[in-house]
Parts: structure tokens; sequence; C-alpha cells
């Protein structure tokens, strides 16, 4: 857990996977960065699929399109998320499987269209 960057949030009240999100996720995902930069550079694809749009709308469609039909990708990158949980995270992961897959899914797209 120390390694995980700290991710300023607004205070405000959430629910459980809100928190979780928050807390856990955005971290990760920060701290991960560097690994999506280079999935990015060595899948010509996802390059390819970014550069062939030019609205953000466009290119996230399609992202999130290709990552659901490459569950192989789609797979590697939860397994990056959830590898650094704690055992009492991965247990609310869990609890909450579908629901922060969706959310792990969504917040990495994001961040690779950020690149």
């Amino acid at each position: 857990m120390d390694l995980r960057p700290q991710v300023l949030t607004a205070p405000t009240t959430v629910s459980e996977i809100e928190a979780f999100q928050n807390e856990v996720l955005r971290p990760i995902l920060k701290l991960q960065h560097d690994l999506l930069v280079i999935e990015l550079e060595t899948n010509p694809l996802i390059l390819q699929l970014i550069q062939k749009y030019k609205s953000f709308e466009a290119k996230q469609t399609a992202l999130k399109q290709f990552l659901l039909h490459n569950r192989e990708l789609k797979h590697q990158i939860i397994g990056q998320v959830t590898g650094l949980f704690t055992n009492d995270e991965y247990l609310l992961y869990k609890s909450h499987k579908k629901e922060l897959d969706k959310r792990i899914f969504a917040m990495t797209v994001e961040r690779i269209l950020s690149i």
C-alpha cells in the first residue's frame, strides 16, 4: 500500500463501491500508468484505433469495443489492478466483482485515451 500514489478526491458522502474506487482503484491505476503506456506503445492495434477517430467519444467507444472483444487484454488489465490488492480489498472486490470490473475497465479506457 505504501507504493500507491496519493490521488486527491473531493470528500463527499459516497457508497462503499465509490469509496473503494477512489481509495484503492484510482491509486493503483495511477501506479500502473507506465504499464498502460507500454501496452499502448507495443500494441499497434490500440494505437491505430485511437488515431483513426477524431472525437474523444468515438475513440472511447472504439476502444471499449476493442477491449470487450479482446478478453485476454481485458483480463490482463484487471489482473494488473487486482494483483495489488490487500487481502481485505480482494474480499471486497470479490463481493462486488462485476461492478468493480466495469469501473476498472472504464477507468483504464479513460487513462489510455489521456496518454
